[in-house]
């Protein structure tokens, strides 16, 4: 059935022809462009803080800022994605439960 099913002859059901991963990327897509908007001073921050899960000192440390200017510049930068996710209805579209 395996085979046949590689050479064309039993078509997949529909609901397993879409990939399980479309809607991730879609949302990577949606987020790497929320992130474009970002000033580059809180782009860096976030990505490093919240994707990367550097420490706020370690963050600091490689920004040569203070710790308070890396902890504004990602609450900041929350905002702005969460705002711009919002207004894209991004979130309630994909279906996803999270909050930026």
């Amino acid at each position: 059935m395996n085979r046949m099913r590689r050479q064309g002859a039993i078509p997949l059901p529909t609901d397993l022809q879409s990939s399980p991963f479309d809607s991730v990327s879609a949302i990577a897509l949606d987020l790497e462009r929320a992130l474009s908007k970002l000033s580059e001073t809180s782009r860096v921050a976030f990505v490093l803080s919240e994707i990367q899960q550097l420490s706020v000192k370690e963050v600091a440390e490689i920004l040569s800022v203070p710790e308070g200017t890396v902890k504004s510049r990602v609450h900041t930068a929350r905002i702005q994605l969460r705002e711009d996710l919002r207004a894209h209805d991004v979130v309630r579209e994909r279906g996803v439960d999270y909050v930026v």
